[in-house]
């Protein structure tokens, strides 16, 4: 998994569904050095040409894949298909293709806004790296390939709010099931509000999920970054 050595601080990590609640304490440098980062974010050649915060992105990318996998919300060693959802100027996939990488998998990077795909190309991504880019609107991608018999083993939906009423998370969660492969899952953190309205979401379809990490915002219960794995 990508290293996250410079990420110091320590993270609260609640873990829970409708029936259990577990909160642990862990230090991200203990935790890389766990995991073992076999490819540093920062000696990676494409790392430089990112812009500062596709930098910060790409580690909170990183961050959350090596947290879930730690936590057996995936399995970080059978990711073949990646789908970057909302790919935005493309840290998050940056991350996403070196965890491809490793898994001789790849990355479809879908972003719909012309000027972030731009960038998104601009960065050597797909000329460098396992990623495609595809400049379309994610809800329709995804329902388009899961129609024609594509599936995915993993959805990273990063930082897609505002979505306040949850209208877009309850389109994800249910396009989710028809993309993902059986026991695929999907990572989904955002802006504060915008995860408190996906737990509710979630609750409200009957989606079996876990949350990590506890928002700073005094949202009682509410996790920062939530997991959905497919049956």
């Amino acid at each position: 998994m990508p290293n996250l050595k410079y990420l110091a601080e320590p993270l609260h990590i609640l873990a829970f569904s409708k029936y259990s609640v577990t909160i642990i304490l862990m230090n991200l440098v203990e935790l890389a050095s766990v995991n073992g980062g076999k490819v540093p974010l920062h000696t990676h050649p494409i790392y430089d040409q990112l812009p500062t915060l596709q930098k910060v992105n790409a580690s909170l990318a990183a961050s959350k894949l090596v947290l879930c996998g730690t936590m057996g919300l995936y399995n970080p060693d059978s990711q073949k298909r990646l789908v970057d959802f909302g790919a935005g100027k493309g840290g998050s996939t940056f991350a996403l293709a070196l965890l491809a990488e490793q898994n001789a998998g790849s990355v479809d990077a879908v972003e719909d806004d012309p000027a972030r795909a731009s960038h998104l190309v601009a960065t050597g991504l797909e000329a460098q790296m396992p990623v495609r880019l595809h400049r379309a609107e994610g809800i329709r991608w995804l329902y388009d390939h899961a129609r024609e018999g594509e599936s995915f083993d993993l959805i990273n939906a990063a930082m897609f709010g505002p979505d306040f009423e949850g209208d877009l998370a309850r389109k994800l969660l249910l396009v989710s099931r028809r993309a993902l492969k059986s026991g695929g899952s999907m990572i989904i953190y955002s802006d504060p509000l915008t995860m408190e309205a996906t737990q509710e979401v979630c609750e409200e379809e009957g989606v079996d999920f876990r949350g990590i990490g506890q928002l700073t915002t005094g949202l009682s219960g509410s996790p920062d970054t939530i997991v959905v794995t497919n049956p």
